[in-house]
């Protein structure tokens, strides 16, 4: 609901924004455990089973429940969080995948080259902002070529997934 009382304004550059209704759509899922990624693969992550909020009906624990779905048309930041397991060996890759009426395209990508630090994990993240219309639904892939499996490991900033409303 608006916030009732005085406006809130920022001013930035000449330009006056009203702040009272900061605040669309959102939603952040993730997934409890670890998850496995085939050497030499496109993975799609199929489940996320944890929400730490979801104000519009977003994600489902339910159904299809790695994706983020669309209900409110708008402008919408989205972000995909990846950690993998300490490996030094070749690449990772994360992509978030517009479907739209079942055409499907990847909006935002991170590909890095896995940290040479023995121990250490490989961080990704991958945001975009899109315009979206009711009922399409984002995805994330994962891939790696460390010659075997590899896990991306699960805590509270991996794997995450989360849209966010910020326009029309």
């Amino acid at each position: 609901p608006p916030r009732s009382g005085p406006d809130i304004v920022a001013n930035a550059g000449g330009v006056s924004r009203n702040l009272n209704n900061i605040g669309g759509p959102a939603a952040r899922a993730r997934h409890s455990a670890a998850i496995s990624i085939a050497n030499a693969s496109d993975t799609l992550i199929t489940t996320l089973d944890a929400e730490d909020f979801d104000t519009d009906t977003i994600h489902s624990l339910v159904t299809n429940t790695g994706r983020l779905t669309c209900k409110t048309a708008g402008k919408y930041y989205i972000l995909a969080q990846l950690a993998w397991a300490a490996n030094v060996t070749g690449n990772r890759l994360a992509n978030i995948i517009h479907d739209r009426s079942g055409v499907r395209k990847v909006i935002a990508y991170d590909h890095r080259l896995a940290v040479t630090t023995a121990g250490r994990e490989t961080k990704q993240s991958c945001a975009t902002i899109y315009d979206l219309a009711v009922n399409d639904f984002l995805e994330i892939t994962a891939g790696q070529d460390s010659g075997g499996n590899l896990n991306i490991i699960a805590d509270n900033y991996s794997p995450v997934f989360s849209m966010v409303r910020v326009g029309n």
